[in-house]
């Protein structure tokens, strides 16, 4: 009786353990929903573990969704108004626009020589555009000025190669000069 007992409990044991890969081989010819089962369990994705290269089993996963009926709100940017303007230093004012070119303009208001200045960085590489009040453009590389919003009208001319006029003083009254002193 107890051998009996023994034999019951490993029997329903093992019919526990079953796999269903094996029922499923054993039923696959009785109906067809095995048969679709089967044909689904071909198309699973498999994408790869990007760590060690080896495919990730995904069950259940038999295609990739249909997102035809989500709707996509997609925003656009219109960046050719995308500039910052500030107040820089000497008298001038700060911008940068960017569109599939970066440009940075910093703009003279009182300066005798200079007008404005534009650093333009686009796919070729940097360039930096020097705009005199005369009028006369020079260009020169773009690495020349690191910082165009706070480089001086001094750095900025030097990099241009443009000589700075000296400053006009008066005439020293002839009192102090020494060629004119009282002792003569």
């Amino acid at each position: 009786m107890r051998n009996k007992l023994i034999i019951t409990i490993f029997a329903l044991f093992l019919a526990g353990c079953a796999s269903p890969a094996a029922d499923d081989a054993n039923n696959s010819g009785s109906t067809g929903a095995n048969t679709e089962q089967a044909a689904n369990a071909e198309q699973v994705v498999v994408p790869k573990n990007t760590e060690t290269g080896e495919n990730i089993a995904l069950p259940g996963i038999t295609a990739p969704p249909d997102n035809s009926n989500i709707k996509i709100k997609a925003e656009t940017y219109d960046t050719s108004k995308a500039t910052d303007e500030r107040e820089a230093i000497e008298d001038s004012t700060f911008s940068t626009k960017l569109t599939d070119v970066a440009v940075e303009t910093r703009t003279f208001k009182n300066h005798p020589t200079l007008a404005k200045v534009e650093r333009i960085t686009d796919a070729k590489g940097r360039t930096i555009k020097v705009y005199l009040r005369s009028g006369k453009v020079i260009e020169i590389p773009g690495n020349n000025i690191a910082n165009l919003s706070a480089a001086s009208s001094t750095q900025i001319m030097r990099a241009a190669g443009i000589e700075q006029p000296q400053p006009v003083l008066p005439p020293k009254p002839k009192s102090l000069d020494p060629k004119y002193s009282k002792q003569q």
